[in-house]
C-alpha cells in the first residue's frame, strides 16, 4: 500500500455579532493518506458564546462535501475559568 504525505488547509471568516457571540464559517480540505480514499472536504460552522469573562460555550457543525468526509459532525463545549 502506498502512503502519501498528509496536508490540509482551511479558509474562512468570522463575525462578532456582539461582544459575547462570534460566528465563523470555514471550508476545509484534508488530503487522504492512501490513494484509494477521496480527500475529505467539508464546511465547518462554529459559534463561541462568552456570557461572562469566566464562562465560555462553544458549538460546531460539520457538513461533509466529499465521500472522504463524514456526512455530519456536531460538537459542543462549556468551560469555566477561575
Amino acid at each position: 500500500m502506498n502512503f502519501r504525505n498528509r496536508w490540509w488547509y482551511d479558509i474562512g471568516a468570522g463575525y462578532d455579532v456582539n461582544q459575547k457571540l462570534n460566528l465563523s464559517l470555514y471550508y476545509e480540505e484534508y488530503r487522504a493518506v492512501v490513494t484509494t480514499v477521496n480527500n475529505a472536504r467539508d464546511l465547518f460552522f462554529t459559534a463561541l458564546f462568552k456570557p461572562t469573562s469566566e464562562i465560555r460555550g462553544s458549538g460546531s457543525l460539520l457538513v461533509g462535501l466529499s465521500n472522504g468526509a463524514p456526512n455530519y459532525g456536531l460538537t459542543a463545549g462549556l468551560s469555566y475559568r477561575f
